[in-house]
This record gives structure tokens, C-alpha cells and sequence, in this order.
């Protein structure tokens, strides 16, 4: 079942040619190479738990994604044109805020960063965050 989150998002999602993507979040994930299964997927998780998973759920339905067992980027190499996350809020402003610098690095010219976040979480501040970061 897609929270109402990501209903939003994958609207807005047009693969470009050729298309890669790198997801933090198993949902999103899974979601994405459903939706567009000959996108280039790379997936990174700090757990290796959830990674696990999320490979087993690719493979069960036929699909292929790189798989990086990574803290945020820092396993993770190359430039993508899009990059997907639902940060760990819990770990701290210090945490995913490296992660949005990290991940602006790594995105391609014209490449697009998608997050969920809740609005009780501190979605404002790191919108604040990131409009300031991306203006740079």
C-alpha cells in the first residue's frame, strides 16, 4: 500500500534517458522499479537488514537494482538523476542534512531530489534547509 506521501511523488517522476535512480527507502524503491522497471536502480541503506529485503523483493519480482550497504553516501559512487529518500528523522538534523548536501553531490545536471518528510517531523526547517543549500 503507497502512503499518501509517495501517491504524490510518483506523479511527478519522468525518467530521463538513460535513467538512474538511488533510493535510501525500501518503499520507494520497490515502488519505482515497478513503475519504471528499466530504470538503473541503486539502493543504499546503512541497515543491512533492510537491504536485505529490499534485494529479495526486487528479485522475487524479476527485477534487478544494485544494492550498496552505505551510511547515507558514503559507499555510493557516481552521479544520478534522481535521488529518492524518507530520511531517518530520528537521527538528527546534523544527519539528514549531510545527507541532502551528500546527495546534491551526487546528482546529475538537472537531476531532481525527492523526500518524504512530515510536516510534525520538521519538514519546514528542512525545506528552509534545502532551498538555501540548492540556491548555492
Amino acid at each position: 500500500m503507497l502512503q499518501k506521501e509517495h501517491r504524490k511523488i510518483l506523479p511527478t517522476i519522468h525518467p530521463p534517458n538513460p535513467p538512474e535512480i538511488v533510493s535510501s527507502q525500501t518503499t520507494f524503491r520497490y515502488i519505482i522499479k515497478v513503475r519504471f522497471p528499466s530504470l538503473e536502480v541503486t539502493m543504499a541503506d546503512v541497515n543491512e537488514r533492510a537491504l536485505d529485503l529490499a534485494v529479495r523483493n526486487v528479485q522475487k519480482n524479476g527485477m534487478q537494482a544494485k544494492a550498496v550497504l552505505s551510511d547515507g553516501f558514503e559507499r555510493v559512487e557516481g552521479e544520478f538523476d534522481a535521488v529518492m529518500t524518507n530520511p531517518p528523522i530520528r537521527a538528527g538534523k546534523a544527519v539528514i542534512y549531510r545527507m541532502f548536501e551528500d546527495a546534491k553531490a551526487h546528482l546529475a545536471e538537472g537531476g531532481r531530489l525527492f523526500l518524504v518528510i512530515r510536516k510534525q517531523q520538521g519538514a519546514p526547517s528542512a525545506l528552509k534547509f534545502l532551498k538555501e543549500l540548492y540556491a548555492a
